[in-house]
């Protein structure tokens, strides 16, 4: 496949983490109430949450961004880039990849609106989940493993710069947690899991 479409489609994968596409609007919102007392099923297409017993957006957010995340970082795929890129140097590297996630999701500029920026944040703490997830991959290559850690050292570097106050706490504890991650690889503190997908494939994916 030549460079130009690869990165194109790095791209394409890319703009799936805007937070323009990953927030519901608030008049969708608005027309989901919570589900029914005692209303256990129906469908296996329901968004797992943390905002029992309504809709949690944040978190349906939170399972999209992941669903590009995780197989952007998925471990064979950067092995292969890492390949191919040293018997093509004009193919994309992994760290071009990791490079361009750290520049998507925590050098993007923060939204004006408070809900956005709940999901951007969501977005960001979900990237670095996955980037410490990586470098702890013992099935990853070396090479692999050392350009995720890498990625987590920007995003530490990032976080000594001055944010807003809305944004404070969850940059502390971000940092907090990168530290103590590299500190520490084969013991860190226990992170929040992240959600999964619900059941079935993505909406979409066989149109």
């Amino acid at each position: 496949v030549p460079a130009a479409r690869q990165r194109a489609a790095l791209n394409a994968v890319l703009d799936t983490l805007k937070v323009d596409a990953l927030a519901i609007p608030p008049r969708i919102l608005e027309s989901i109430p919570p589900r029914a007392f005692a209303y256990g099923g129906g469908t296996t297409e329901l968004f797992p949450g943390r905002t029992d017993p309504t809709f949690d957006p944040i978190a349906a957010a939170t399972i999209a961004s992941d669903l590009a995340i995780s197989a952007l970082l998925q471990h064979e795929r950067a092995a292969r880039l890492i390949e191919f890129h040293s018997h093509n140097p004009a193919n994309p590297d992994f760290k071009e990849v990791v490079d361009a996630l750290i520049a998507r999701t925590w050098k993007a500029a923060p939204p004006a609106n408070a809900y956005h920026q709940t999901v951007a944040r969501a977005v960001e703490s979900i990237t670095v989940t996955r980037l410490m997830d990586l470098s702890a991959n013992p099935d990853a290559s070396p090479q692999v493993r050392a350009v995720a850690s890498d990625g987590l050292r920007q995003i530490a570097a990032l976080l000594n710069l001055p944010s807003t106050p809305a944004a404070s706490a969850h940059r502390r504890a971000v940092k907090d947690d990168i530290e103590r991650f590299l500190t520490r690889p084969d013991a860190p503190r226990r992170q929040t899991v992240p959600l999964p997908p619900p059941a079935g494939d993505p909406i979409g994916a066989n149109q």
